[in-house]
């Protein structure tokens, strides 16, 4: 009797095991139809050789991280609407807003993930899905809040695949010079035009993709990241400069942006404008964060845009703008769709 018991007790291990295993495994992808529209909610300066950057404000969703190849869909759709009203050219530079692809975590997921209406059930699902490779990030973990910067260092690979494949991508694609907004990785660097990965910190890194596809210098460290607890620092504020033919255009990542060392340095360069991707967000009963000082009165010209969109209880927060002479276009609203700033140089 005794041995009837362990042999069924072993049954019954190996079948949820198993059972596990299998679930584990499926990682359907469901139908799901974004929200391909994008407005060109404000245009300045006067159409030339020089070019223009072109700002862009997507409204996203979960879902449409779930699969690369539905995002960069969304984004092609986006960048051809832009192409057919002209905007886009040899010499356009367009911005995407800060962590646009840090929601690359949920790429690949099952779809409970989506459909889940919590932040922390989210969180669940994400370590109950992936139990090898969160134990594996645990154990690499280097901060106190080991759950969150496990469940981002377990799909830094993929995550890094995704984001130069959809957005490597879509520079070569478009033929145009196109920064990313940011996405966190482990102690990321640039080699040989590609992203490589190492042991170490996360960070917020901003990534700028030539017309080739290709990454144009060293990833851009954010100093004055939101997520402290398990995101590090980069050393200092942080700029970096993209030679045009309308001269350098100078890239800082949300809050580096505001810093007066950034923007002295900006003045020394003489950078033509500023290029700010920016990351803002509110739960759904919260009140909206208080707005940045204006940039307008700092540097000559430049643009700035934000997330969009619904993340489970969190809204992208923020009203993007571009501005030019010390004139600011008429900022997006948060509650809007999709919208683009265009920016002739």
């Amino acid at each position: 009797m005794r041995k009837f018991s362990l042999l069924f007790c072993t049954a019954l291990v190996v079948s949820a095991v198993a059972a596990y295993a299998g679930w584990i495994g499926q990682r359907p992808v469901a139908h799901y139809l974004s929200d391909l529209r994008i407005d060109l909610v404000q245009e300045q300066g006067t159409r030339g050789d020089a070019g223009n950057i072109l700002g862009i404000q997507p409204h996203m969703a979960p879902a449409d991280y779930q699969d690369a190849r539905r995002l960069r869909l969304k984004f092609e759709a986006y960048l051809r609407q832009a192409r057919a009203q002209g905007l886009l050219g040899p010499h356009t530079v367009i911005v995407l807003p800060e962590h646009i692809g840090t929601w690359l975590w949920l790429s690949g997921e099952k779809d409970e993930v989506y459909q889940a209406d919590r932040l922390d059930a989210v969180s669940g699902w994400l370590t109950l899905s992936n139990p090898l490779a969160f134990v594996r990030a645990w154990w690499q973990g280097e901060g106190r809040h080991r759950l969150s910067e496990a469940q981002l260092r377990m799909k830094a690979s993929r995550m890094r695949d995704e984001f130069q494949w959809v957005f490597g991508g879509l520079a070569r694609q478009f033929k145009v010079t196109l920064v990313a907004g940011s996405i966190v990785l482990p102690n990321p660097r640039a080699e040989d035009g590609q992203l490589a990965l190492a042991a170490g910190p996360l960070y917020n890194v901003g990534v700028i993709f030539g017309p080739d596809g290709r990454v144009l210098g060293q990833p851009l460290r954010q100093h004055q990241v939101h997520y402290r607890r398990f995101v590090s620092q980069g050393p200092s504020p942080a700029v970096a400069f993209i030679p045009t033919v309308a001269g350098p255009l100078a890239v800082a990542l949300g809050n580096d942006a505001w810093a007066p060392e950034i923007q002295a340095r900006i003045r020394e360069q003489g950078a033509r404008a500023l290029l700010v991707p920016a990351f803002s967000a509110q739960a759904l009963n919260e009140s909206p964060p208080a707005p940045p000082p204006d940039l307008s009165a700092r540097i000559p010209a430049g643009v700035l845009v934000y997330l969009r969109g619904r993340f489970w209880s969190h809204v992208g927060a923020g009203e993007g703008y571009s501005w030019q002479a010390g004139a600011q276009g008429r900022p997006a609203p948060a509650g809007n769709g999709a919208g683009m700033f265009n920016l002739w140089l």
